[in-house]
């Protein structure tokens, strides 16, 4: 389970050089405030039930009740995902005019691909939740590194084919 964390900040640096080679230092300031939109649309989405989880799993004996405890938790996130991806796709560009209008930073596509990523981040945890505690090693590390592969090659692919940075096109 410690490799899931260790892929996670070992990509972040495979990445470094590409963005050393692509993006400016103020873009790296703009990628931090991405992060932090992230957390923000994946907390407000999901409502951190992921988090509360932990407090009632425990309690359960059953392997069946936790199954269908963590399986409405998981239907339950992912319908407030999908409400909530409708409501941030309709609201966000319009709170990045607003918050972002002197920097330049437009929510397309790294704004909106940042909103979306929380998202999906929030939906996962509850099934990465269950199968850590569970010690279902290899579903948990197939999911996770899947995760991690999407937002690696992602973020490759919008700097190198699509020639996107932070604010749009590359000049």
């Amino acid at each position: 389970f410690l490799l899931v964390t260790a892929l996670q900040f070992l990509s972040s640096w495979l990445l470094l050089p590409f963005y050393l080679s692509r993006i400016t230092v103020e873009e790296f300031g703009v990628n931090e405030l991405m992060n932090r939109v992230s957390l923000i649309a994946g907390m407000l989405v999901s409502l951190r039930i992921s988090g509360a989880m932990a407090n009632q799993y425990f309690q359960i004996g059953d392997e069946g009740a936790k199954r269908r405890f963590v399986s409405s938790l998981f239907m339950f996130t992912l319908l407030s995902a999908a409400l909530g991806c409708l409501l941030f796709l309709f609201f966000a560009p319009r709170l990045f005019d607003l918050f972002f209008a002197d920097s330049g930073l437009a929510f397309w596509p790294h704004g909106c691909t940042a909103v979306l990523t929380g998202i999906l981040g929030n939906v996962m945890a509850p099934g990465l939740f269950f199968l850590r505690n569970e010690q279902r090693l290899r579903p948990f590390l197939l999911i996770s590194a899947g995760f991690i592969a999407f937002n690696f090659f992602g973020q490759l692919g919008a700097i190198y084919l699509l020639e996107l940075d932070f604010r749009g096109a590359f000049p």
